[in-house]
């Protein structure tokens, strides 16, 4: 993404899909990366809906935070959206060796509370757009 497209959404989408294929699409990296790129698409996901919305985000990385400055804004998600919250652990413990020890399980997860905040965002995106 090129400093031009920071103020497009659409870019903010293009790279929540790409983390999100990589993260739903095991190529080896690990289930620890996988977890991270699932949360990479949903913090893109959201930072998307702020874009749309010309706000300007937070440099955070925590979900939660970036669900709660939308919040505060009259800009709402749904709960499974919120849920992707938990993903936030992953923003950081992936960048570790050895402190998580995420399973397959937690990819699969993660996976989905990734696709709902990506879906939620394009479905905010194309509401704002009329």
């Amino acid at each position: 993404m090129t400093l031009n497209d920071s103020a497009n959404p659409d870019a903010w989408i293009q790279r929540a899909e790409k983390n999100l294929a990589h993260a739903d699409s095991p190529m080896g990296e690990g289930v620890e990366t996988e977890c991270y790129y699932a949360q990479q698409a949903a913090e893109m996901a959201v930072k998307a809906v702020y874009v749309s919305a010309g706000i300007p985000h937070p440099y955070s990385h925590d979900i939660g935070e970036l669900l709660d400055g939308l919040k505060a804004r009259g800009i709402s998600a749904p709960e499974e959206v919120c849920a992707a919250d938990e993903l936030t652990v992953h923003a950081a413990r992936s960048r570790y060796p050895g402190v998580t020890n995420a399973t397959e399980k937690d990819r699969v997860e993660a996976v989905r509370l990734a696709r709902a905040a990506l879906d939620w965002a394009q479905s905010e995106i194309a509401r704002r757009r009329g």
